[in-house]
């Protein structure tokens, strides 16, 4: 990708995550199934799935506080009109008043999530050739799979809804992203099947990983981390200085093993589901 756009030393960290996280919202947005509103202050894309955490309100650091408030009740109201559960990443620098308003609205904080990023130069990449190495989807008779693996991972202890299916299947037509998968065996007798996932999202201007999953019965294995060392071997081939995520509390030590760094601390606030 010749005209990818690199980082500069001098780039804050938390630039990278709410620049490439803003991103995928937008071509999330962008789906013929998808609802979107972008307005001063607030980027929001309802997904159609039904899940709150394929459903964005990302509101911009450093806005002014009247700018906020009058931010999320346009949210609101645009989420209000197909009732759909969704999240609030509250990145340092959105005023406080933008809290208060959710609490008023009935957000349930589930905690503290942590932006991170890494160099791309600074990391280890596997060897190419790994009984582990991880592919890149290249047509739509595995995007099921690739959707449940994803729930299973996500210890939802179930496969993945109708829904959640149709949705991955308009990620993996969406430009700028890519579904990468490792297949392994469950023991000697099984037959291979999709036991990790990842998801890369490229603009012209920043990098981000997302949906990192292991189906439980394949954890310990080092998958996860063979996922991540590939995405990042690709992102450096494609020019970029700086790959990022967002990350849970349980999924970030991994990344600290992978040699990531946290930039920021994320409140996330969910609206709409138990």
């Amino acid at each position: 990708m010749s005209n990818a756009k690199k980082f500069s030393p001098s780039d804050a960290g938390r630039q990278s995550v709410l620049l490439n996280l803003r991103s995928l919202v937008r071509l999330v947005g962008a789906m013929d199934s998808s609802r979107f509103l972008e307005t001063d202050g607030c980027v929001c894309c309802d997904s159609g799935t039904g899940s709150a955490h394929e459903n964005y309100a990302l509101l911009a650091p450093g806005i002014d506080e009247g700018t906020a408030r009058q931010a999320v009740h346009d949210a609101l109201a645009f989420f209000a009109e197909t009732d759909s559960p969704h999240v609030w990443p509250i990145f340092p620098g959105v005023p406080e008043d933008a809290s208060r308003e959710l609490d008023m609205a009935g957000a349930r904080w589930e905690g503290t999530y942590y932006g991170m990023t890494a160099p791309t130069d600074a990391m280890k990449s596997p060897s190419p050739e790994t009984q582990n190495e991880p592919y890149e989807l290249s047509g739509p008779e595995e995007i099921r799979d690739w959707a449940d693996a994803v729930w299973y991972g996500f210890d939802s202890g179930e496969p993945a809804p109708e829904n959640f299916k149709r949705y991955a299947r308009k990620l993996f037509c969406a430009s700028g992203v890519r579904l990468y998968a490792v297949k392994q065996r469950e023991n000697e007798e099984s037959p291979p099947v999709i036991s990790s996932t990842g998801l890369l999202c490229e603009t012209c201007d920043s990098a981000g990983i997302y949906y990192i999953s292991t189906r439980p019965e394949f954890r310990r294995r080092g998958l996860g981390m063979s996922v991540i060392n590939f995405l990042v071997r690709l992102v450096l081939m494609d020019g970029y200085d700086k790959i990022s995520l967002l990350a849970t509390p349980s999924g970030r030590p991994m990344y600290l093993r992978c040699g990531f760094r946290e930039t920021e601390r994320v409140r996330m606030g969910v609206i709409g589901e138990s």
